[in-house]
């Protein structure tokens, strides 16, 4: 009897512990179902974030893209007009090196008649000068001439 007591007793105390229990697991159920919809609102906000962010990093990365694209294109450019340039330069060295050899030319030609005038001149003084004396000697005579004429 004493043992059916005790079990008695114990099923009493094992049913109301369970009841315990039943009811701890009723309310975490119910605090669990309650904090779920909590927490797959935080996980859906969450995730609606990172797309935000992940939507906004894409359209940086596509304005970065036609940037890079705008900058290859504005260096192709460059790089078309800088070789154009190059051969412009190019082709005025050239003819500047040809205009200084035709300008050599002529300066040496320009100096040649220069020094041939000067001679020219310096001859044409010297032409000048007998001419001069030679008249002086013509009026001379001229004179003497007229003076034995004049004597005779």
């Amino acid at each position: 009897i004493h043992s059916n007591h005790s079990l008695r007793t114990e099923n009493i105390t094992m049913k109301k512990d369970m009841r315990k229990m039943k009811a701890r697991m009723t309310v975490m159920e119910t605090s669990l179902q309650l904090s779920k919809p909590q927490k797959e609102k935080e996980l859906v906000g969450a995730i609606e974030a990172l797309n935000r962010v992940k939507t906004k990093q894409a359209q940086k990365i596509d304005a970065y893209e036609t940037s890079k694209k705008k900058l290859k294109q504005r260096i192709s450019q460059r790089d078309a007009e800088i070789c154009q340039l190059a051969k412009g330069l190019e082709e005025l060295r050239t003819a500047s090196a040809s205009t200084q050899r035709k300008f050599l030319s002529k300066h040496k030609e320009v100096t040649s008649l220069q020094q041939e005038l000067l001679v020219a001149l310096h001859g044409a003084d010297e032409f000048k000068t007998q001419l001069e004396r030679e008249n002086d000697l013509n009026r001379d005579l001229t004179s003497r001439v007229l003076n034995l004429e004049s004597q005779l």
